[in-house]
C-alpha cells in the first residue's frame, strides 16, 4: 500500500497500530508520502514502511504483538511511561506486546517483525523456558548481541520464504518458530505479573536465562579470546551444559561456540595487522598471541576469510 494508491496514512496508523492522536507538521500534512507492506500470518509478520514529507507523531496503543524493528533511514523517538528511547539506523529495538508508546519520527525507512504474544509464549514453553502468567516485558539486546545482528541475519535468510504466498502452512510454521526462538534467545525478558506485582523470573537480575546466558558466553569469548579456551570453559561461563550451549548457538547464531571464538580471534589478528608496522611486527607472533598454532592452516583460513594472506595485510598497513 502507498500514498499513490490513495490510501491515507492515518488509516494505516489506526488500523495496524491501534494508533491515536496522529499529528504532522503543518507544512508536511499535504505532502507526506509513504509505502507500507505487510506479509506473513497472525503468528509472525514482516512489515516495512517508508515515509517522507515531514515529521510524524502519535500514540501507538497496546498491541497483541511483540514488535522488533530497525531503521535504515531517519530517526524515531519513543516515549514510554518511564523513559524515552531514541532509535537511530542499524540498532534493533523491541516493544513488548501490551505496551503503549508515543512516537515522533522524521523521514524514516522502517523494517519490523511482529510476533504474536500467544505464539511466543507457546514457543517458549516448547523450548522449556519458564514464562510469566502476566505480561512479558522484553528488554533491549546487549551491545555484543546487537553487533552480531542475529534476527536481521535470520530475516535476510528466510524472509523470501516468509513473504512468498506459495510457502505452505507447515513450512511457514517452522519459519515462524525460528523467528520466535531468536527473539526469545536474544532479548532478555523482565516479567511483571498482572496487577503490577512481581512474577517468577528465570535468570539473574530478574531477566530470562536464555538471553543472559548467550550474552555471558559472548562476553567470555571477547575477554578470553587470547587464552587457551575449550568448549567447557564457555559453557561454564554461560551456566549451561556443553550440549545446551551448542544448541543455543546453533538455533540463535547458526554457528558453534568454537567457530565464533575463531571468528573473534581472526578479527583480532586482522586488527593488529592493519595497525602494525612492517619490519617491526611478525605475523607469526601475532598469530600465536591469538592461539593459532598451525601457521600454514592459519594463513590458508585467513586468506579464505579476507581474500589476502596475513603478510599482505601487514604490508598494506604502511
Amino acid at each position: 500500500m502507498s500514498s499513490d494508491d490513495g490510501v491515507d496514512y492515518r488509516a494505516i496508523f489506526e488500523e495496524e497500530y491501534a494508533g491515536t492522536d496522529l499529528t504532522a507538521s503543518a507544512f508536511a500534512e499535504s505532502t507526506t508520502t509513504f509505502e507500507y507492506t505487510i506479509a506473513g500470518d497472525d503468528d509472525v509478520s514482516l512489515r516495512t514502511m517508508r515515509s517522507g514529507g515531514g515529521r510524524r507523531g502519535g500514540v501507538i496503543g497496546p498491541l497483541a504483538d511483540h514488535v522488533v524493528f530497525w531503521l535504515s533511514e531517519g530517526r524515531v523517538d519513543l516515549h514510554f511511561e518511564d523513559h524515552v528511547r531514541t532509535v537511530l539506523p542499524g540498532v534493533p529495538t523491541i516493544v513488548s506486546a501490551g505496551v503503549a508508546r508515543r512516537f515522533d519520527s522524521h523521514e524514516t525507512r522502517y523494517n519490523g517483525v511482529h510476533v504474536n504474544d500467544e505464539f511466543i509464549r507457546a514457543v517458549a514453553k516448547d523450548l522449556g523456558m519458564r514464562v510469566p502468567s502476566g505480561p512479558i516485558l522484553f528488554e533491549q539486546q546487549d551491545d555484543q548481541v546487537v553487533a552480531l545482528a542475529p534476527l536481521r541475519t535470520l530475516i535476510r535468510t528466510i524472509g523470501p520464504q516468509l513473504v512468498d504466498p506459495a510457502t505452505s502452512a507447515e513450512e511457514r510454521a517452522v519459519l515462524n518458530r525460528r523467528v520466535a526462538t531468536v527473539v526469545l534467545d536474544t532479548f532478555p525478558i523482565r516479567a511483571v505479573a498482572a496487577g503490577g506485582g512481581g512474577d517468577v523470573v528465570t535468570g539473574p537480575g530478574g531477566r530470562s536465562g536464555a538471553a543472559d546466558r548467550l550474552s555471558a558466553a559472548l562476553a567470555f569469548v571477547q575477554h578470553h579470546a587470547g587464552d587457551r579456551v575449550v568448549l567447557a570453559d564457555i559453557a561454564d561461563a554461560a551456566g549451561l551444559s556443553v550440549r545446551g550451549l551448542q544448541l543455543l548457538f546453533r538455533r540463535t547464531l547458526e554457528t558453534t561456540p568454537m567457530n565464533h571464538l575463531a571468528d573473534v580471534r581472526f578479527e583480532r589478528v586482522r586488527r593488529e595487522l592493519l595497525d602494525g608496522t612492517p619490519g617491526t611486527m611478525r605475523v607469526t607472533t601475532i598469530a600465536r598471541r591469538w592461539q593459532f598454532g598451525n601457521l600454514g592452516r592459519f594463513s590458508g583460513s585467513y586468506r579464505e576469510r579476507f581474500g589476502e594472506l596475513p603478510m599482505e595485510t601487514l604490508r598494506r598497513s604502511q
